[in-house]
C-alpha cells in the first residue's frame, strides 16, 4: 500500500540515518542483525513446513503458530533489508511512500503479534480450566474467525499512522534518526506539530495493548487458580508445563518493549545509537525467538521436525566409495 504526502511539501525523499553519531564503524552491527535476520528466515520457514507437513498438528494452536511465523517473516522482510542496505552500501535514501508503507507494515504487524498471544493465553485457559469443552470451543471455525478479526483490527487500527504522518508539512530536514520508518522518529522532522500522531500512538498503545495484557493476565489467572486446585503436584506441572513456551515469548514480547520504551525516555541521557540499536533488536529478536523457543517447549513439534530431518537423511543417496566408482568409470570406458 502506498501512501502520498502533502503535496505541499519541500521534502521529496527521506535520508535513513541508521545509527548517528557511529557512522565509521556502524557497518560492524551489521554482523549480529544479518544473524538474526538468517535464523528469523529459516527458523519460521522450518516450523511452517514442520506444521505443514504433519496431519497431527493441523489444530487450532498450531494453525496460530503459523500464523505467529508468517507476522514474524513479514516483520522481518520490511525491517532488515533496508537496514543491511544502509549498513552495507551506504544507501540511506528512501522515498516518502516506501516509508509511510514500511511504518505500516511495521504497526500491523506489531498489533498482530500481541494479539495472536492473547489467543494462544485464551487457548490454554481453555485446555487447563475446560479440558472436556477444548475441542467444542477451540474450533477451526473459531480460529479462522480469530485470525480474521485480528488481521482486520489490525490493519484498520494502524492505518492512522501512516496517513497522519503523510499529512504534514516536511520542509527542511529529511534526515530520519532510525534504521526504519518508525512514527516518532519521522513525525518529529515535521514543520508543523503532529501532536494529533503522537496522542493517537499512545491511545492505541494503551487500549489495543492494554485490552490484549488484560485478557492475557485473567486467563493466566485463572489457569493458575486451576492448577491450584489438582491434588496431584505431578498434574500440576504437566499442566503447568504446556504454557511454558507461551510464557516465555510473553515475557521476552514484554521485555523488548518495555526496554525500548524505557530507553526512548531516558534519551537524553544515553547515546541515540544505543536506542535506536534496542528499537532494532525489539523487532528483529522476536522473529528469530520464536520459532526456537516453540521448536524446543512443544514436544509435538520437536518430535515432527526431527522425524523431517530423518527422512530428509535417508531419503539422499548413500555416498559411493572411490573403489566402486573407480569399477564404473572403467565400465564405462
Amino acid at each position: 500500500m502506498a501512501f502520498m504526502a502533502n503535496t505541499s511539501s519541500r521534502v521529496s525523499e527521506f535520508q535513513m540515518i541508521c545509527f548517528p553519531g557511529i557512522q565509521s564503524w556502524q557497518h560492524w552491527l551489521s554482523i549480529p542483525l544479518a544473524c538474526l535476520f538468517l535464523i528469523g528466515l529459516a527458523a519460521n520457514s522450518s516450523l511452517l513446513i514442520t506444521i505443514y507437513s504433519a496431519p497431527s498438528l493441523h489444530q487450532p494452536m498450531y494453525y496460530f503458530l503459523c500464523f505467529l511465523a508468517f507476522v514474524d517473516l513479514s516483520i522481518t522482510l520490511s525491517v532488515t533489508p533496508k537496514a543491511l542496505t544502509i549498513l552495507w552500501f551506504d544507501l540511506q535514501t528512501t522515498s516518502l511512500a516506501a516509508c509511510f508503507s514500511q511504518m505500516y507494515i511495521i504497526y500491523v504487524c506489531q498489533g498482530m503479534q500481541s494479539s495472536i498471544f492473547m489467543f494462544l493465553a485464551y487457548d490454554r485457559y481453555i485446555a487447563i480450566c475446560n479440558p472436556l469443552r477444548y475441542s467444542s470451543i477451540i474450533t477451526k471455525s473459531l480460529t479462522s474467525k480469530a485470525a480474521s478479526l485480528m488481521l482486520t483490527s489490525s490493519a484498520v487500527f494502524s492505518l492512522p499512522f501512516p496517513l497522519l504522518a503523510s499529512k504534514l508539512h516536511y520542509c527542511e530536514n529529511n534526515k530520519v534518526e532510525h534504521c526504519f520508518c518508525e512514527n516518532l522518529p519521522v513525525a518529529q522532522l515535521a514543520c508543523d506539530s503532529h501532536t494529533v500522531s503522537s496522542f493517537y500512538s499512545l491511545g492505541m498503545l494503551t487500549i489495543f495493548l492494554g485490552f490484549n495484557t488484560a485478557v492475557m493476565a485473567y486467563s493466566y489467572i485463572m489457569i493458575i487458580q486451576a492448577v491450584l486446585r489438582l491434588r496431584s503436584s505431578k498434574a500440576a506441572f504437566k499442566a503447568l508445563s504446556t504454557c511454558g513456551s507461551h510464557l516465555i515469548l510473553i515475557g521476552f514480547f514484554y521485555i523488548t518493549m518495555i526496554a525500548a520504551a524505557t530507553t526512548n525516555r531516558a534519551e537524553q541521557s544515553m547515546p541515540k545509537f544505543a536506542h535506536i540499536l534496542l528499537t532494532v533488536l525489539q523487532y528483529l529478536a522476536p522473529p528469530a525467538f520464536h520459532p526456537v523457543v516453540y521448536g524446543i517447549c512443544t514436544q509435538e513439534i520437536r518430535h515432527t521436525f526431527q522425524k523431517l530431518l530423518a527422512r530428509k537423511r535417508h531419503s539422499f543417496p548413500r555416498k559411493r566409495n572411490w573403489r566402486t566408482i573407480q569399477l564404473l568409470w572403467n565400465q564405462g570406458k
